[in-house]
């Protein structure tokens, strides 16, 4: 939908665009984007700077006739591998996926 502003499933041509995509805060009002990971920062923070950092947002484009949606991921070349916080990658161009479920 996002390269031709046309939707695959019904043909429609409304289209919802909602960037960055966001989730409700539960204990205040407002929302809060949601990031594709967090990392490690490096070298000294400040004492009230976190020692993480948020990679990416997604953006949501969404057929306002049938409701199919697809999600776009930004900052992919900032996203590290890290299996106990559930990113993998999983890379077709070097044979068949293995440990993939």
């Amino acid at each position: 939908m996002k390269n031709s502003k046309t939707c695959p499933k019904c043909a429609g041509k409304k289209l919802w665009i909602i960037d960055p995509l966001q989730t409700v805060y539960e204990y205040a009002p407002g929302t809060l984007p949601l990031h594709l990971a967090y990392k490690q920062k490096t070298g000294d923070t400040g004492w009230l700077d976190s020692k993480t950092a948020r990679v990416g947002h997604l953006v949501a484009w969404i057929c306002a006739g049938c409701g199919f949606s697809e999600l776009w991921a930004s900052d992919l070349d900032q996203l590290e591998p890290d299996p106990a916080a559930g990113i993998r990658l999983v890379d077709g161009s070097q044979g068949p996926a293995k440990g993939y479920r």
